[in-house]
């Protein structure tokens, strides 16, 4: 699946939001944000495209090779599951496969131990993806 794809699939969740860091797939950095209009910086001369944006979010997708978008991917995965922050803390993290690629789970460490799962430990569900961004993704798609 390519990035824009998740892109889109992210977005399309009902727990998005840009958030300040994010950067988008044109390289809009969002210096504010929210589920509808953005307010963002693009390096560069103006005639280019650069400068100041201050406007509707509507077709903007999140530049998931990004760390810093990711890591804000991470923050609305957490606020989704409503987890709290002294008893849960949500992380991302590689787990090895047998045919030598990566897996990327996400889930939180619940007293000192890790849980391959959301929060909603009645079900279990367990969300992955080949790359951290599609498991963070999965996660904000399966998030109540």
């Amino acid at each position: 699946m390519s990035l824009e794809d998740l892109g889109r699939r992210a977005v399309a969740c009902k727990h998005w939001r840009w958030l300040d860091g994010m950067q988008t797939t044109c390289f809009l950095r969002v210096i504010e944000g929210s589920d509808g209009f953005v307010i963002g910086h693009r390096h560069g001369v103006t005639r280019d495209r650069g400068g100041w944006y201050d406007g509707d979010a509507d077709g903007l997708l999140p530049d998931l090779s990004d760390a810093a978008t990711i890591g804000c991917m991470l923050v609305l995965v957490r606020e989704a599951w409503t987890c709290d922050p002294e008893v849960n803390h949500w992380v991302s993290y590689a787990v090895p496969v047998f045919d030598g690629l990566e897996t990327w789970r996400v889930g939180c460490i619940l007293d000192g131990a890790k849980m391959f799962a959301v929060c909603n430990l009645a079900t279990m569900a367990l969300v992955e993806g080949k790359t951290e961004a599609e498991a963070l993704v999965a996660a904000l798609e399966a998030a109540p």
